[in-house]
């Protein structure tokens, strides 16, 4: 058994070896149109690495992140929220709100930082060194109808269309925001609920000031792993009774109060209307995502 196993692993790792060989024959092609030009040959491989990757980082990850999640997803994300600001509602606990944008998330990704982010996430060895190989030699092209551009490296972002990228993306993303957490949060029964994480990110906290430093802190560490919140994109919301001010920014630049936010499809007011009807709709929202 044992001699069948190793025979197996060598084999196996022969064959990352021979794809590896072979990765700068595939070129990506960035063009003005939309659709995914990925051939297929990286893309079988890039399956094969996403499952062995998933198992090893997945269980790391918080509960907070529902996105590229088979175990979660948007509804996840939208009910937790809607429960927050029920509770907070029903007892007049004003719940401040800030939903961030980031700017080009899977195109800043720095690929020094990622590999630190997955050994820190239990990726090491031969299986790094194979999603290294995917990334390292990225060349491509832009093409613009019929004129090419010469190749140029690409030393960041992630591969888009390729199946590997969002465990990728939501381990990198998951390390920013444990290294940013505090104790501001909004509490939820037995739970201190500080953030919200899918394809943007939702900070809450009990007041402005709680806020102000949950946002800080998380800029500074987008900042230190090499991205940048989008303040044009980003805005503050506080879901209480009566109206009150929320004064949030980032580097200098102060975001939007708003009192209303479409969050996953789902449209969130300052005074709770749309998060109370809700639960009645889930089943309606559900094919925004499925």
């Amino acid at each position: 058994m044992e001699k069948d196993y190793r025979t197996a692993l060598g084999k196996f790792w022969q064959t990352v070896r021979h794809l590896r060989k072979e990765a700068d024959s595939f070129i990506t092609q960035a063009e003005v149109t939309e659709g995914d030009h990925t051939p297929q040959a990286p893309k079988v491989y890039s399956r094969v690495l996403e499952r062995r990757v998933r198992p090893l980082v997945e269980p790391r990850i918080q509960e907070e992140q529902c996105g590229f999640c088979p175990s979660h997803g948007a509804l996840d994300q939208l009910y937790t929220l809607h429960r927050v600001l029920e509770g907070s509602w029903e007892f007049a606990q004003p719940v401040h709100m800030c939903f961030v944008d980031l700017e080009k998330a899977f195109d800043w990704v720095p690929r020094g930082i990622l590999w630190e982010v997955l050994w820190e996430y239990g990726v090491h060895g031969p299986l790094l060194r194979a999603v290294r190989s995917l990334c390292d030699r990225s060349r491509s092209l832009v093409r613009i109808a019929s004129c090419k551009s010469d190749l140029f490296p690409v030393h960041v972002g992630l591969r888009k269309g390729c199946p590997l990228s969002p465990v990728l993306f939501i381990a990198f993303m998951d390390r920013i925001s444990r290294r940013s957490q505090g104790l501001e949060g909004v509490q939820f029964g037995d739970h201190r609920i500080s953030s919200l994480l899918f394809a943007d990110v939702v900070l809450l906290a009990p007041s402005s000031q709680d806020l102000q430093h949950t946002l800080g802190r998380f800029a500074a560490e987008c900042e230190v792993a090499g991205m940048r919140v989008s303040t044009s994109k980003s805005e503050a919301m506080v879901l209480n009774w009566k109206k009150v001010d929320c004064t949030l920014q980032v580097g200098g630049t102060f975001l939007p109060l708003v009192e209303e936010f479409k969050y996953l499809g789902v449209l969130f007011t300052s005074e709770g209307r749309k998060a109370l009807d809700l639960p009645v709709n889930l089943r309606s929202y559900s094919h925004l995502w499925s």
